[in-house]
């Protein structure tokens, strides 16, 4: 009777990068931490690398869309001769260099997914706001993320990439579920 030579087993599946194509975030990480021939799919470690980098991409949105609130709220209370209680600095800047530092420690496929995903974003915003028809809650909304998110591509050093970006649907940070419709138009 023979025994089954399971690393082979795991070598074959694991080398068979279609059948790992898209693969959903937590079953790649169980998968790369039981077996070590699962770490070396380029599939399963670009699902980790994408999930990283939306991670860094919602931090800036969430960094930015508090900063606009602030931003509003400090406004509001001038206008309306108010004393504000809490008048805490909000510094976008540091947090930004915090956001950097993190990812100078990561990988090539990280940076390339998390800058695509900024400028994909910048532009979204610029579409949003030359096509909102004249709302005016709209134009202010898609003007006020547009200023911010330019200064995040600058602050990046995103500005010359952005400016010869072209879409790419088949660039590994596009899933099924994340096209852009404003890229197609």
């Amino acid at each position: 009777m023979s025994t089954i030579n399971y690393e082979l087993l795991s070598e074959i599946i694991f080398t068979n990068e279609k059948v790992f194509d898209f693969i959903d975030i937590n079953k790649a990480r169980i998968l790369s931490c039981i077996c070590k021939n699962a770490s070396l799919n380029k599939n399963i470690n670009l699902s980790i690398d994408r999930f990283k980098a939306r991670e860094y991409f919602d931090k800036i949105f969430d960094i930015l869309s508090h900063h606009i609130i602030n931003t509003k709220k400090k406004a509001y209370l001038i206008r309306n001769d108010i004393a504000e209680t809490n008048s805490e600095e909000y510094s976008i800047t540091s947090q930004l260099d915090n956001i950097v530092d993190d990812l100078k420690k990561d990988n090539i496929n990280v940076l390339d997914g998390f800058r695509e995903l900024i400028v994909l974003e910048f532009k979204e915003f610029i579409y949003n706001y030359a096509y909102c028809g004249g709302d005016s809650y709209d134009i202010e909304y898609n003007l006020d993320y547009c200023i911010q998110y330019n200064l995040v591509v600058n602050y990046f050093g995103y500005y010359e990439y952005y400016e010869n970006h072209t879409y790419d649907p088949t660039h590994f940070m596009i899933t099924p579920e994340s096209l852009y419709d404003f890229c197609k138009v």
